[in-house]
């Protein structure tokens, strides 16, 4: 009973909080009002007085779960015949359609239903996995984790991108999940079981393959290349003809007009909010911003490893070796999840629960070893606690918004790299 209630002392003493709270506060004070905020808004559409809008403004869609039936639908196609399949167009890895085969065993339906429980499984385990080591660090009970990996699970079920997610019946959340395993391996050590994690990420979708520069910062080459080959291997789960047919469906996505307001990519920005502009200058303009996003990022990373170099060489001891991520490490992840919304083509909300993985590997994060900028570095968290907030609220028009939320990573990161430290103290993790 002591120890119960020492626990919950710990817990509610804010003087032995991290100071990134500051961050917590914000982003769920500032998630929980703007939904407030957005119904009180409603457009004079329908009547001539506002109305206060219910839900969540998702777009409902003819039937629910239309993304997921369409792999379904191919799934079925699959038990047919191969050519059956290639009729149809895929547009997802081979490997993924494999895997959910089974679920087209069952009716249609049922294979949905089912399916909602899959994603809302991996959420929590996605949220689990990054509280734990947050609570872990500070010697907390792991029963705590549960409490709060529940109450977060409950949050984020209340969040648009998530409950677009649900009614779209899309895989992100899947992606999620096998990234948190990855970042969870990676931080124990277990680098093969981390390329196994980060392998499936991007078998189900394409994008968290960004994060595979942790895996070099981490693992090195060896397990780059051991990635790189399961990757292209996986390719090839349908044969030569099943490959060819995920490459075009691909590149049909890579050039959509899809001129809706929730479209949040440079490409779906630009062709809404632009109408007027020819297509060679919106073509210019994402070109250059799309390039431009990833030529920065990769800058950055050539530039954090030349430091961690030179600090591993002259300022760290050889025999030490970091396990978990510095508050450095989770600005990178950040930007690159915002990159992961940006690039592609058709980016919808359902994208945006990626940002799950920034928003709270922040909690597990302190500022205390930035002596110089601490000050700026609590500034900068409240902020992306504001902006973190606005990406999961039903709001529209959220490209700007990643794009100064990129820049909010960017400066955390420069921040932590000029406060002195070059890593945080070491701390238990998941």
């Amino acid at each position: 009973m002591k120890a119960a209630l020492a626990s919950v002392q710990e817990l509610f003493d804010f003087r032995t909080l991290p100071r990134t709270m500051i961050y917590l506060v914000m982003f769920v004070m500032v998630t929980t009002s703007s939904y407030h905020l957005y119904r009180t808004r409603s457009p004079v559409r329908y009547d001539r007085a506002a109305k206060f809008r219910e839900g969540h403004n998702i777009y409902c869609a003819d039937r629910a779960g239309i993304d997921f039936r369409c792999v379904h639908m191919w799934g079925r196609a699959l038990s047919q015949s191969m050519d059956e399949f290639l009729k149809l167009g895929n547009t997802y890895p081979p490997l993924m359609i494999l895997l959910y085969w089974p679920l087209s065993l069952v009716s249609e339906n049922m294979a949905y239903f089912l399916f909602v429980w899959i994603l809302e499984g991996f959420m929590f385990y996605s949220i689990y996995s990054i509280l734990k080591q947050c609570l872990d660090s500070r010697n907390i009970a792991s029963g705590w984790v549960w409490v709060g990996a529940g109450a977060f699970w409950a949050f984020f079920n209340h969040t648009y991108p998530v409950v677009f997610s649900l009614e779209r019946g899309n895989s992100d959340l899947v992606a999620l999940g096998f990234a948190c395993a990855f970042l969870a391996a990676l931080q124990r050590g277990c680098f093969y079981w981390a390329t196994a994690a980060l392998f499936m990420a991007t078998q189900i979708k394409i994008y968290p393959a960004l994060l595979v520069f942790l895996l070099l910062k981490r693992a090195g080459w060896k397990f780059v290349f051991i990635f790189t080959i399961l990757n292209v291997a996986a390719l090839f789960a349908l044969g030569w003809v099943g490959l060819v047919n995920f490459l075009e469906g691909l590149d049909r996505l890579m050039h959509p007009d899809v001129s809706w307001a929730g479209n949040h990519s440079f490409q779906g920005y630009f062709i809404y909010a632009f109408p007027s502009w020819d297509v060679v200058n919106r073509e210019l303009t994402t070109s250059i911003l799309k390039y431009g996003f990833l030529g920065s990022f990769a800058a950055i990373l050539s530039f954090d490893a030349i430091r961690r170099g030179y600090l591993w060489t002259f300022s760290k001891p050889r025999t030490e070796q970091v396990t978990h991520l510095s508050l450095g490490d989770v600005g990178l992840i950040g930007m690159a999840c915002q990159i992961m919304c940006l690039l592609p083509a058709t980016s919808h909300d359902y994208k945006l629960v990626i940002q799950i993985l920034p928003a709270l590997l922040l909690l597990s994060r302190s500022v205390e070893t930035i002596s110089r900028h601490e000050r700026f570095a609590n500034l900068i968290l409240v902020l992306l606690g504001i902006l973190n907030a606005l990406i999961f609220s039903p709001y529209h028009f959220k490209m700007p918004l990643l794009v100064i939320t990129f820049f909010g990573y960017l400066t955390l990161w420069i921040v932590s790299t000029r406060g002195g430290s070059a890593e945080e103290p070491r701390a238990a993790v998941a």
